[in-house]
């Protein structure tokens, strides 16, 4: 059945609310083409963030029918943790097709959408501090997942502790731009989000 069907036969009587519970939960899975994936496809709706694909240890060819399987069902997929040589090929072939792709810096993750995102007025602030260069991938993994989300990114890279004078200006801008919460990316020891929540 169908949304519309479902819907319609609730009205009628002819299904109790457990009834389209149990159908609307059936339905919020698509299968890929071939039956390799099962997209998560209600995700956007109950979490507020579109299908986020794991590439790493996937085929090239399995990554791309399951990006399209997404695209064509929400418009939008996150691709996280591809292997780097397979990036400029995937994003050719995505902008052959006329889908606005960005690739995060120093990362293996893409942000593909039917559209260019717009950035709307009234959308949160996330800031993205990030201790090193090393740590700059995770930091622009976060951003892209947060532009996927609404939310706009404030961001400031290489300000670890082992230079301490680089993070005031950073910290300064975090609160000159009134961002709403801040993600740390701090490599090994973590002590980068201990002095920035301090």
């Amino acid at each position: 059945m169908d949304l519309r069907t479902i819907m319609e036969k609730f009205s009628e009587g002819s299904l109790t609310f457990d009834e389209v519970q149990r159908q609307l939960c059936i339905h919020s899975i698509e299968y890929s083409a071939d039956n390799l994936a099962k997209l998560d496809i209600g995700r956007e709706i109950r979490r507020g963030v579109p299908e986020v694909i794991f590439a790493e240890g996937k085929d090239y060819r399995d990554v791309v029918q399951i990006i399209f399987s997404v695209l064509k069902r929400n418009g939008i997929a996150i691709i996280s943790r591809l292997i780097r040589r397979d990036i400029p090929k995937l994003c050719n072939l995505l902008k052959k097709r006329n889908y606005y792709v960005e690739v995060g810096v120093k990362s293996t993750t893409l942000l593909v959408s039917s559209s260019e995102y717009i950035e709307k007025k009234s959308s949160p602030k996330i800031g993205i501090l990030s201790a090193g260069t090393s740590d700059i991938g995770v930091a622009e993994e976060a951003r892209l997942i947060a532009k996927a989300m609404g939310c706009s990114a404030v961001v400031n890279y290489d300000v670890g502790i082992a230079g301490i004078h680089r993070l005031f200006p950073a910290l300064q801008q975090m609160i000159s731009e009134n961002v709403n919460a801040l993600v740390v990316v701090a490599g090994m020891e973590g002590a980068l989000a201990s002095v920035v929540a301090s």
